[in-house]
């Protein structure tokens, strides 16, 4: 598989856990370009925000504001709508519910674009994927060093895709996000699906569905 090595982790950083009592809470609180039109967000909340600010995202997002870019609920089960909305945008945040209500989601390093090919990953170790629980608590999943697996976009099939290695996708959206799998993979060391244990054998049904990128 083609890959983008990247050059500014000179070792990959562990799995780190946000806690919802942190004290530290405050201290990057996100800002929201606002929208002239379109429902609020439902699925990316400021404590959201704020614990992957802490936690994940590059230093430098802490200086911008995040803009929603696309929104399930107001510009419809579109994929090409998706990648149209998405394409100036480099650094992405996804972030899903599903119908069982598991919140979960990726920080992409490049933008979604077929790139070499509808088959092939690229990106960089500053990816990563994330579980939020029921109590609020964010646990990151940052890049092993194991494989360079971290993006995918095929348009044909209408699907994004990031991590992988072990048989499974990290994190997949299909079916014009309708659905998508979750699973153990190598590239981020998370050694069960992000979906949450209420969903069967890593499939998910997705009931909300959000992209946000960043603004100076």
């Amino acid at each position: 598989m083609d890959s983008e090595p990247w050059t500014h982790l000179t070792s990959p950083p562990s799995a780190i856990t946000a806690s919802h009592d942190s004290t530290d809470s405050s201290t990057f609180l996100p800002e929201i370009e606002e929208e002239i039109e379109g429902v609020p967000p439902f699925v990316c909340t400021i404590d959201l925000m704020s614990k992957l600010l802490e936690n994940g995202l590059p230093l430098v997002h802490r200086f911008q504001k995040w803009k929603r870019l696309f929104s399930l609920l107001r510009d419809g089960c579109s994929f090409p709508t998706l990648l149209h909305k998405c394409r100036q945008n480099k650094k992405t945040v996804m972030i899903i519910e599903s119908t069982t209500h598991n919140i979960f989601g990726c920080y992409a390093s490049d933008v979604w674009e077929n790139k070499r090919g509808s088959a092939q990953f690229y990106g960089n170790g500053e990816s990563f994927v994330f579980r939020q629980d029921r109590c609020g608590d964010v646990k990151v999943f940052k890049w092993t060093g194991a494989n360079s697996f971290f993006q995918l976009c095929d348009q044909d099939t209408s699907r994004l895709a990031i991590g992988g290695g072990n048989g499974s996708f990290a994190l997949c959206v299909e079916d014009d996000f309708n659905r998508g799998t979750s699973g153990p993979s190598e590239t981020y060391g998370n050694e069960e699906c992000l979906c949450g244990g209420g969903e069967g054998d890593g499939w998910f049904e997705i009931l909300n569905f959000e992209v946000y990128g960043f603004v100076s």
